[in-house]
């Protein structure tokens, strides 16, 4: 049976600095309200965001925490339209077609 071991050579050479490596970009945190103005989301999908994820004004979090969260709310909203109003081909062909 093969075992593990704990070897100094089996570590990779890492430096640290303050508890973080270098090399590595750090993220930079900035409020919310922020990263709103910047990526240009309307008010209300902000406002629900808020509400769904239960954030408070001035809470700090990456660009890309904060993108994917965005995302997410809009997609599940979207996933939701989608489950409980189906729209299908019979739908289409019932409809009457305004003049």
């Amino acid at each position: 049976m093969a075992t593990k071991t704990n070897r100094p050579d089996a570590v990779p050479d890492v430096q640290q600095t303050d508890g973080q490596q270098t090399g590595a970009p750090s993220p930079e945190l900035l409020p919310i309200e922020q990263h709103r103005e910047q990526l240009k989301i309307k008010i209300p999908v902000f406002i629900g965001v808020c509400a769904v994820n239960g954030w408070k004004p001035g809470k700090v979090m990456t660009e890309t925490e904060f993108r994917l969260t965005v995302w997410w709310s809009k997609r599940k909203s979207v996933l939701i339209k989608q489950r409980f109003y189906p729209v299908t081909k019979k739908h289409f062909l019932t409809m009457k077609r305004c003049a």
